[in-house]
């Protein structure tokens, strides 16, 4: 297929998908709650801006000014809110507190004439306070509320703008087709954050905060979730901290736990949003300084849990270990059924402790209690093995392993895990804590949370029997990599890859028979990581083709089977080098395959046109 000639601006779409962003949260800033942060973040000049700039609510998307820094705005403002607004409630608060203790009154009575003049202005201004915060207070929740569940729709437009840049459904080449034309904006864009140097710079800075630079939130749209009226997916970066270089969580992100309680006041369970964390929990000297990071995060966020009532944070495995994005490499069966079992089902229950948080395993004892609870309504132990059990095994199930007898691979053990993690478990936990939403985020939420969230909710669907199509699926694995960080997502769709072509293995007739989950065996042999099975599996094909050319062909053409057996050489060639390079994903030597093949092919039937008489349909199969 020749190579798409459209570009995908990665610049201009950041900068559109920040004035959706405000859009929305402009729908929500009114004038009396723009007074409100005004008067009480004791800011009088916010950047020169006035409550104009954030006058969005009667702005459509055909409003866009591609001339105004939109990006800028929206970082500004975010730093902004984090900085001053939560003195704002802090200082609305001790208000409210002055004025139920009456303090003011009790002093009003033993004051002179003159003083009590003074302190009635002070109490007539301090209720007038108060009731213009009552006025106001739902709409300053709403507007907390919206920050994080944003409905800009700025996944699905990130796609729609990218994937006609692409060949066929080739999102790897995706940066070939990236144009990056001068920014009117000041701040980082996302190729500047995706960088080597945005890496590092994210490790060392004192102030770790990506939600203020291109990690803005959103939410996952699929038509499942509306069908079955499943809870809402937020997809935002990890609300883990670096502030002054000490972690902690976004204070924004607390007072959007606080607006849920406002906001949903008779929501049946405690629990009002999950947090699946996918960063490092166990990460020791031999991890560096970016561990190190990563743990100091996770252990921020666990800490929610004490000051929250209404949020579980869950740590689970995304990365290392029986998550190691190589094992899919590794397809000798060797592997007996029971220890496996039991090895996974030791890292799940805290059998040991330490197992488990090398693993990334981590739930606390609340919310295990609300999860596995036993006849009196309190946890159990007996509950929790029981349930972890069923979990598992429905989870070797779905990946074809149902005989204990059966010994299994290193690539299929990751599958079934993987499978057990990303869906059984997750499902699991929604299930029971049955909140309002919940979000599956790492650092960016773009790679080992993207892939977790894009399995979750293709596996979600199918069991609901409505199935995501194969352009949601890969809206789902890319689109936030692209909006985040100018590029489709890393190395980690190889674990993702690795499950579905499991799944497909053994769901295969009923895949097959499905019309609606035909494309995942397209998708599956469209994103084949590179491997020596792989590339020999390709040469055998080859092989069988000429081979079958030649048996069936009339041509008696000299050089006809010179040209079988030179292909066949490019092909053993390519796979000799492939087998001295470690990372086997690369998908160069399959562009450097299909080039020589088609330079090959093309010169051979320029010289056989001239030279003889040879049947043409000898090379439409290729």
């Amino acid at each position: 297929m020749p190579e798409s000639t459209l570009t995908f601006d990665s610049n201009e779409s950041h900068n559109r998908n920040c004035y959706l962003y405000l859009r929305v949260l402009g729908e929500k800033m009114t004038p009396e709650l723009w007074e409100l942060l005004q008067n009480y973040s004791q800011i009088s000049d916010f950047e020169k801006r006035s409550a104009s700039d954030y006058n969005f609510e009667k702005r459509s998307a055909s409003d866009y000014n591609n001339e105004f820094a939109y990006a800028d705005l929206y970082s500004s403002l975010l730093k902004y809110l984090e900085d001053n607004v939560i003195k704002f409630i802090d200082y609305a608060k001790r208000i409210e507190q002055d004025l139920e203790t009456n303090k003011l009154r009790i002093e009003f009575c033993k004051m002179d004439a003159s003083d009590k003049i003074k302190i009635l202005d002070r109490i007539k201004t301090l209720e007038d306070k108060k009731s213009l915060l009552e006025v106001n207070k739902s709409a300053l929740h709403e507007f907390f509320y919206v920050i994080y569940a944003n409905d800009n729709n700025n996944l699905k437009l990130t796609f729609d703008a990218f994937k006609f840049s692409v060949p066929k459904d080739q999102f790897s080449s995706l940066k070939k087709s990236m144009i990056f034309t001068p920014s009117v904006n000041k701040t980082k864009m996302p190729v500047d954050v995706g960088s080597f140097t945005g890496r590092a710079h994210s490790t060392v800075t004192r102030n770790f905060k990506p939600q203020q630079e291109t990690s803005h939130s959103t939410i996952r749209h699929y038509p499942y979730q509306v069908q079955h009226n499943r809870p809402i997916e937020i997809r935002c970066g990890t609300q883990g901290q670096r502030h002054e270089g000490n972690p902690r969580v976004s204070p924004l992100f607390e007072q959007f736990l606080d607006s849920l309680k406002y906001k949903f006041p008779q929501h049946p369970s405690p629990i009002h949003h999950i947090y699946f964390n996918n960063l490092g929990l166990f990460r020791d000297l031999s991890h560096g300084i970016e561990g190190k990071n990563e743990k100091e995060l996770t252990l921020a966020l666990h800490g929610l849990e004490d000051s929250h009532d209404n949020i579980a944070v869950i740590t689970l495995p995304a990365d290392e270990f029986l998550m190691d994005s190589d094992r899919y490499k590794e397809t000798k069966v060797e592997l007996d059924y029971q220890p496996t079992l039991e090895e996974m089902f030791k890292i799940a229950t805290h059998e040991d402790s330490l197992e488990q948080i090398k693993h990334d395993f981590y739930i606390s004892p609340k919310i295990k209690a609300m999860l596995y609870q036993g006849s009196y309504g309190q946890y159990s132990r007996e509950t929790e093995e029981t349930t972890i059990r069923n979990l598992l095994t429905k989870s070797f199930n779905a990946m074809g392993i149902i005989d204990g007898s059966q010994k299994l691979s290193q690539s299929q053990k990751q599958a079934v895990w993987f499978h057990f993690i990303k869906f059984e478990l997750t499902d699991y936990i929604i299930e029971q804590l049955k909140p309002i939403g919940f979000n599956i985020a790492c650092k960016d939420a773009i790679d080992r949370a993207g892939v977790a969230s894009a399995y979750y909710n293709l596996l979600k669907s199918i069991s609901l029997n409505s199935p995501l199509t194969r352009e949601e699926f890969d809206c789902g694995i890319h689109a936030a990599p692209v909006m985040v960080k100018g590029r489709p997502i890393n190395h980690q769709i190889n674990t993702l890859w690795n499950a579905v072509n499991t799944y497909i293995n053994v769901s295969k007739t009923e895949v097959t028979h499905h019309p609606k989950q035909q494309w995942l065996i397209e998708w599956r042999d469209d994103n084949k990581p590179l491997t020596k099975p792989f590339l020999e599996t390709c040469v055998e094909q080859i092989t069988l083709i000429f081979h079958h050319i030649a048996s069936n062909s009339v041509t008696t053409h000299p050089y006809f089977s010179q040209f079988v057996a030179v292909l066949k050489m490019i092909a053993g060639a390519i796979l000799a080098a492939l087998s001295l390079v470690s990372s086997a994903g690369n998908h160069c030597y399959t562009d450097l395959f299909k080039s020589g093949l088609s330079t090959f092919k093309e010169a051979r039937k320029v010289e056989i046109e001239t030279e003889s008489d040879l049947d043409k349909r000898s090379f439409s199969i290729l």
